[in-house]
């Protein structure tokens, strides 16, 4: 194993660039030591000095797909760990006798992966702990090249990433084919005050009881997303998204939510905390501007109206993006669209600060109804 000490580069390499923004952001310094790795004891070393002695960021290069076969936690909560594949892009294997998550993020610790695949070898390995778990104050960032994959968890909550009171970032790579068939959260379980920004990425083709693709629950915890993907996601309720909790944030100001399939809420489930959206103490709010696209996604085979986008339980409603000066939210570009189903008697799904261009952006998903503006509002008849 050999250590070499040198400055990142920001040419030719958008990962790398990438890497600079984010230890920008999380205020890092910009030098790392880089350390290869070819099998699982080589990796599990790695790990541990980085946890026990690292000064500076650190990179470990994965330069063969191995099988993993304990656990492996980031502690160091000092200076952030990036796991990425040399040339090629590796894989990183669970084996049976490892039933919980493969990588814990604890306490403080950062993580970044790319160009790395974190499999959890489904069906051969089933009813495991979700593949990357985020613990409190915790941050993980997916960039380019990093999946996250073929895990189940049908025991207990999340089977991709789950994140308690922590922080995901995701600004490309992807969480799929996830599952969590008795449960909810497959791709993303986040829990606690999380916050997850999605800027990039995809998240698709996972399948759960409630929140197929993204399950976000817990309290004051924010979820924006001004790009990539969710889609081609399973669930009962919100197959994309099932957003809940007290008083939490979802802000949705560009990206596409589509292909994604629930009896309640194919795209989008805005509600309270149970699987029938019953109302909850707190509020929480749905923010939408921007180029946010919420359509095409469904209820499934068999069903006399399919369309199913963004479901807002009885008394919950969008608010509009106002601009810097307002509320912080993109203002409504013309290529924003939403499709929306309501359970409040009214119709109602925007309940102020609307304005008659503001129909065009939205749709019924029931075919007698329309979106009509009505004294600031818009409303469904």
């Amino acid at each position: 194993m050999e250590n070499k000490k040198h400055l990142l580069k920001t040419a030719c390499n958008r990962n790398r660039i990438l890497l600079i923004m984010t230890a920008i952001i999380l205020n890092l310094p910009l030098y790392a030591i880089e350390i290869s790795v070819s099998n699982f004891a080589n990796l599990q070393a790695a790990i541990k000095e980085f946890n026990d002695s690292a000064t500076e960021n650190t990179t470990i290069v994965v330069d063969a797909s191995f099988d993993i076969t304990g656990a492996l936690s980031i502690t160091n909560a000092n200076y952030a760990l990036t796991i990425t594949s040399d040339a090629t892009i590796r894989t990183l294997m669970r084996t049976e006798e490892l039933t919980g998550s493969i990588i814990v993020v604890g306490g403080d610790a950062k993580l970044i992966l790319e160009n790395i695949i974190i499999d959890g070898n489904s069906p051969v390995v089933v009813n495991s702990g979700a593949l990357v778990r985020v613990g409190n104050r915790g941050t993980l960032t997916i960039n380019n090249g990093a999946v996250i994959q073929n895990n189940n968890n049908d025991n207990t909550y999340g089977s991709g990433v789950t994140v308690s009171s922590g922080t995901l970032i995701m600004t490309g790579g992807a969480i799929r084919d996830n599952s969590c068939l008795y449960n909810i959260g497959a791709g993303i379980y986040a829990s606690g005050s999380s916050v997850f920004t999605m800027t990039g990425g995809t998240v698709s083709g996972n399948a759960a009881q409630t929140g197929g693709g993204i399950y976000f629950g817990g309290t004051n915890s924010v979820f924006t997303m001004t790009g990539g993907t969710i889609s081609d996601n399973e669930a009962k309720v919100g197959g994309g998204v099932y957003f809940g909790g007290t008083g939490s944030v979802f802000t949705m100001a560009g990206g596409t939510i589509s292909g994604n399939e629930a009896k309640v809420g194919g795209g989008v489930a805005f509600g309270g905390a149970s699987v029938t959206l019953a109302m909850t103490d707190g509020d929480r709010t749905l923010n939408l501007g921007g180029t946010a696209v919420i359509k095409d996604n469904t209820r499934g085979p068999g069903v006399d109206t399919p369309h199913s986008n963004l479901y807002l339980a009885n008394e919950r409603y969008i608010t509009l993006g106002t601009g810097a000066d307002g509320n912080g939210i993109a203002l409504p570009a013309v290529s924003m669209e939403t499709w929306v189903q309501t359970a409040t008697a009214s119709g109602v799904i925007v309940i102020s600060d609307a304005t008659a261009a503001n129909v065009i952006l939205f749709r019924s998903d029931e075919s007698d109804k329309i979106v009509s503006h009505d004294n600031g509002q818009l409303v469904i008849r």
